[in-house]
Parts: C-alpha cells; structure tokens; sequence
C-alpha cells in the first residue's frame, strides 16, 4: 500500500510523510467507514408484512377509505394493478385489504363518524336555512331528491353547508310526496320544526304545495325566478328565437361532422 501510494498519489504520499503516519490515516478511515450489519431478527422484521391492526396499517387503510369516500372512487379501485403497484411502492409492508372489507366496514365507520360531527353541529345552530330540489340522471333516467342544510357556526359565525341526503325518488312527483321525504328526512337528522328557518326551492308548483303541507317557511330561488323572467320576457321574442334556432343547428352540424371541425380549425389558420 504504501509503495502504491508513493508511485501513484504523489501529492497524499508527500501529506502523509512517513508509513506510521500512514498506518494511523488508514486506520482512522476504516473506523468511519466501518458498517454496522443489522442483526437476523431486525431483517425478518424489515420485510415482514405490517399487522392490519397496527397504528401504521390503520393510517394508510382509513387514508384510502377516505380517498374513495372523498372522490366518489368505486371499491373496484383497490383491486386495480395500477393502484396496487402504487400502494407497494410507498409500503411494501402493508397488504392492501379486500374491497368488501371498505365498503362494509372502512367506509361506513368513516361515515358514521362525520355524521355524528354534523350531528352535533345541527344541534348547537339556532336556526337552519334549507334548498332541495328534484332531478333526474340523463344517464340513468332515475329521479333524485337531495336536501342542504345551511346555517352559521354559533361561535365562529362560520357559513356551513352540508348535504345531509341525496336519494332516489321513485315515487309521483306530489307535493304530498315531497312533503313526506322532506318530513323524514328533518325527523331522521332530529331537527325539530322550530328550527327550520326556511326551505329555498323552485318555483314548481309541486314544490310549492310540499313546502306548504310541511308547514314552513318557503323562499322561491332568485335563480329559478330569474330565469323564468328571461323565458317570458326575452326568449319569447321571434327575434331571439330565430337566433337561437339558427345557433343551434349550427353546433348541431359540427357536433356530427369531423371533418367540418378540421375545415374550422384550419380556416382558424389561415
């Protein structure tokens, strides 16, 4: 070594000066370097996988139960390779449980513990404002009904609003029926009627006559109404309708004909 270093390191050759001074660099260097080997036990366990019940593998199950709550992400998602593949890369260790196992126990538990949170919060406001409406999924052709409760934090003076039911509505839209959904709803979330400050809705007369046999306060959407005063005053006019017509069959066109949409975008060019 040391005539290796006397031939090829001649500047770390003339710094050290002698083989004892040598000996003691070499030395010290080794004991920097030296590595410390994990033991047979702390690598089993390094590679083990994690016990579903520990604090680490409840943290990553409960963060991906409210990925799929959050971002309306279907059960099927945890099976999927990629989302697997994705999971293993962050922890290895953690094995990813069934979807029944989310949509019977994760989800639920975490949807019981945001509802006991709303709970409370209904319970300490001293009024609550509401808008519900009904429609119908293009996709699905199935009729909804959903009901918002609005109200302010009685401490911070915080606007919350919070969807408390979205459900499907299979039965004739009546004002009676409507009422009885609403009626169930407002028992089912124990707010009493003297706390229903009033229910926003459109101006359908089924509404209107629903709102009437609950017995409160009712409040006509401004943006329902001022959408019923374009119709009548301006959409009304033959003018506007012949633009509109002619609008229309315009995008119609291009929504049917690929080629039409390449002639625009070239014309856009030129």
């Amino acid at each position: 070594m040391w005539n290796h270093l006397r031939n090829n390191h001649q500047d770390y050759y003339k710094q050290i000066g002698t083989k004892e001074a040598a000996a003691t660099v070499f030395a010290s260097e080794s004991k920097k370097r030296k590595l410390v080997l994990p033991s047979i036990s702390n690598s089993f366990e390094a590679v083990k996988p994690l016990d579903p019940k520990s604090d680490n593998a409840q943290e990553i199950t409960r963060a991906i139960g409210e990925m799929i709550a959050c971002d309306a992400e279907p059960y099927l998602v945890v099976e999927r390779q990629g989302f697997r593949n994705l999971i293993h890369v962050l922890n290895p260790r953690y094995k990813i449980p069934s979807r029944e196992m989310f949509s019977k126990t994760v989800v639920p538990n975490f949807y019981e513990e945001i509802r006991s949170k709303i709970e409370a919060e209904l319970e300490l406001a001293k009024f609550i404002s509401f808008t519900t409406d009904i429609w119908t999924c293009k996709v699905t052709n199935v009729a909804y009904i959903s009901l918002t409760a609005h109200f302010n934090h009685p401490d911070f003076f915080e606007q919350i609003m919070v969807t408390l039911s979205t459900q499907v509505f299979t039965e004739q839209h009546t004002g009676i029926n409507i009422c009885e959904v609403l009626d169930l709803l407002l028992d089912e979330w124990k707010i009493p009627r003297n706390k229903v400050h009033l229910i926003c809705t459109d101006n359908a007369a089924n509404m209107l006559l629903g709102i009437d046999l609950l017995e409160v306060d009712h409040l006509s959407c401004y943006n329902h109404t001022n959408q019923l005063c374009i119709n009548d005053s301006v959409f009304s006019q033959k003018s506007v309708e012949g633009a509109i017509k002619a609008a229309r069959k315009i995008v119609t066109h291009f929504h049917h004909s690929a080629k039409a949409v390449q002639n625009l975008k070239q014309s856009k060019k030129n």
